[in-house]
């Protein structure tokens, strides 16, 4: 980071220095390669010159013995001992090369002994002790030593043969020495060639190691010289040209344009410059930028409300229509009511999704957070996830791992609308195998790893993830629906609680592993045991034929379904249209229960019931209302309403709440 930080803000003239200098001491590199590999060949050189005279001066020994045994002149003795004392001395130098440490000076010495050219004996000494290990000088210096060996026993054989002839022995025992002799030549014959073979091997490959040495060092040069050369051009070309688009843009009216500050030379500052002229160009006409910006995020909401809602409304509609037919039988009748109340359901779940969408970005939405059956609430789900699997070959399971309380303190509504959008989620993208999601203990959280085999997401797509209004696949020949904000729903409601949703691991065609983390909060347990209140515990199923229920509603359509609804149980509704004619008929006569819209003309519900409370009305008032927002829900309550219901109406929740505020009455 230093380096970079330094390149960054040099001045281009430094630049241009620093390659050259750098080209200067990638050249000089690849001078000291070349003088390197020059160097070692010449000691191979050396060394190769040095073993002939080696082998000179032992086959000059053996043939002054010939000649001594031949003329028993003791002159050609003495030059015998001249002839053997150039292997001895290599044979010192190799002893001295040996030591530990080496010493260079008595190496030196019988280098010189054995003849060896004192311009080369550096050479050789350096050769010796740098590639000592490498295969062929190792092998060579075996044989080196073994040559020794054998000179030191042609030594005896020739003093042997001096004391035979100093004696007049026999000619059979001189012959017999004299053959000793040439045994022992023959097999140095031997070894100097496997000397000779082994050191051009090792010539070879060194001839070739250098080569390709040389070879990369001149890469390496030239290869850096044009990456410098065509980096810096490159950089110095593309610094220019941004320089002169932007400018051409700021001349044009778009003062967006952004110049990347890529060094701290002077073509930085001169980016810097435009940039710092274009932001002052662009803030005078921020104001329309900002407006036409968030026209166009309106559209994007718009369309996207628009396809999201009018998909089910069109087969909400189409299958009413064909309702209508005389001539449907009894099970197609079924199966278009069922498609019908499928559809309707999915549109309120589209319609809460963005509701609870747009209290958590308000930050109107808060947390209900009470003691919860964990257990109990996981087995609901489970039930539930299975069902939405329907026929697909998909098997569902929930797995706990170690120890988890039973009781936690939650928002139970909002933990199982999280595991319901990401595992519903799972579902629909798993077409076979399996959706699996386990829950644990991790430090101070609860954590739920949902994993699947589903489609999988890839790395480019995981950019729209937890984005509103966006999926995987925003193509028009998408397979899968859906608005976009279960995932970015999730994750707030999860952050509000503490902890995320995030993706932990996705393969294409693979599947998806979520992890959904929650603050985990454990309720004091008492010792008795809590006992639910029976006086709510009614069956659904019971009869409201004992109720008077006044209906206060200004659309005939929902009176006539709330009323179709709550007549089939027996229960005996009054109608209203508005709030002036709710309150005056609850004036009249006293209901059990009052059912009261809020958005009606003449008067709404917020002011009928108040003067309801103001009358001295004292029986259960419902808001029945499509306003679903939190301060709606306190509005009611403060203008004196008992109960808040939201549409459309789910009658299961609406006859229970009738059922128990009808029997807190009775």
């Amino acid at each position: 980071m230093g380096i970079r930080r330094f390149w960054k803000y040099l001045s281009v003239a430094n630049k241009l220095y620093i390659v050259i200098g750098v080209m200067a001491l990638l050249i000089a590199l690849e001078l000291f390669t070349l003088y390197f590999a020059m160097n070692s060949l010449s000691s191979v050189r050396a060394f190769v010159a040095g073993e002939s005279m080696w082998s000179k001066g032992q086959k000059d020994a053996v043939i002054t013995l010939h000649k001594y045994a031949r003329t028993r002149d003791p002159q050609f003795y003495i030059t015998f001992q001249e002839n053997v004392r150039v292997p001895l001395g290599d044979s010192k130098a190799r002893n001295a090369l040996e030591q530990v440490p080496p010493d260079t000076a008595k190496a030196k010495e019988g280098l010189l002994q054995g003849k060896v050219h004192p311009d080369d004996i550096p050479g050789v000494i350096s050769l010796v002790l740098r590639f000592h290990d490498f295969k062929h000088v190792k092998k060579a210096i075996e044989i080196w030593r073994e040559g020794d060996q054998m000179t030191q026993e042609l030594i005896v054989m020739g003093e042997n043969l001096h004391m035979l002839i100093q004696k007049n022995a026999p000619e059979s025992e001189i012959f017999k020495a004299l053959n000793s002799v040439d045994d022992l030549n023959d097999r140095l014959t031997v070894l100097e060639a496997s000397f000779s073979y082994t050191l051009g091997e090792g010539s070879r490959w060194l001839e070739n190691m250098l080569m390709i040495t040389l070879i990369f060092a001149v890469l390496i040069v030239e290869g850096t010289g044009l990456f410098l050369t065509i980096s810096f051009s490159r950089n110095l070309s593309k610094g220019l040209s941004e320089l002169n688009s932007a400018a051409h843009e700021v001349g044009e009216g778009r003062f967006d344009v952004q110049v990347p500050v890529r060094s701290g030379d002077e073509l930085g500052q001169l980016a810097e410059s435009i940039n710092l002229m274009a932001h002052h160009l662009s803030s005078s006409i921020g104001e329309r930028q900002q407006a036409e910006q968030a026209s166009q995020l309106k559209s994007l909401f718009l369309a996207n409300m628009s396809h999201e809602i009018r998909t089910p409304l069109a087969a909400i509609i189409g299958f009413s229509d064909l309702l209508k037919e005389s001539n449907l039988d009894e099970s197609e009748r079924l199966q278009y009511v069922n498609i019908i109340h499928r559809t309707g359901e999915h549109l309120t779940r589209i319609i809460n999704d963005i509701l609870d969408l747009s209290k958590v970005e308000a930050g109107h939405l808060e947390m209900q957070s009470h003691p919860v059956n964990l257990n109990s609430l996981l087995e609901d789900l489970h039930i539930l996830m299975v069902a939405r699997v329907g026929d697909k070959p998909v098997h569902v399971e929930f797995n706990r791992r170690g120890i988890v309380p039973d009781m936690i303190r939650t928002d139970p509504l909002r933990l199982r609308q999280i595991l319901t959008n990401i595992i519903g989620n799972a579902i629909k993208f798993t077409d076979q195998g399996y959706v699996r999601m386990t829950y644990e203990i991790s430090g101070s959280n609860l954590l739920f790893t949902v994993k699947d085999t589903g489609v999988g997401i890839s790395s480019a797509q995981r950019s729209n993830l937890f984005q509103a209004f966006s999926q995987i696949d925003n193509s028009v020949s998408r397979k899968y629906e859906g608005t976009g904000l279960g995932l970015v729903l999730s994750r707030r409601l999860a952050q509000m609680m503490g902890g995320d949703v995030h993706l932990e691991d996705s393969e294409p065609g693979k599947g998806c592993t979520f992890i959904v983390k929650i603050s985990l909060d454990i309720p004091k347990i008492h010792t008795q045991k809590i006992v639910p209140i029976k006086a709510k515990e009614v069956h659904l199923a019971a009869q409201l034929s004992s109720t008077s229920i006044l209906l206060v509603d200004d659309v005939e359509d929902n009176r006539l379904l709330i009323q179709r609804m709550l007549a089939k149980r027996g229960a005996n509704l009054t109608l209203a249209t508005n709030g002036q004619e709710g309150l005056t008929k609850a004036l009249e006569k006293e209901f059990d229960i009052i059912l009261m819209d809020i958005q009606m003309p003449v008067m709404d519900g917020y002011t009928a019931t108040r003067k309801l409370r103001q009358a001295g009305y004292s029986k259960p008032i419902i808001a029945l209302t499509a306003h679903a927002m939190k301060d709606d829900r306190e509005r009611c309550l403060e203008a004196g309403c008992t109960d808040y219901l939201t549409k459309p109406v789910q009658v299961e929740s609406l006859i229970q709440t009738i059922l128990n505020y009808s029997m807190e009455t009775t």
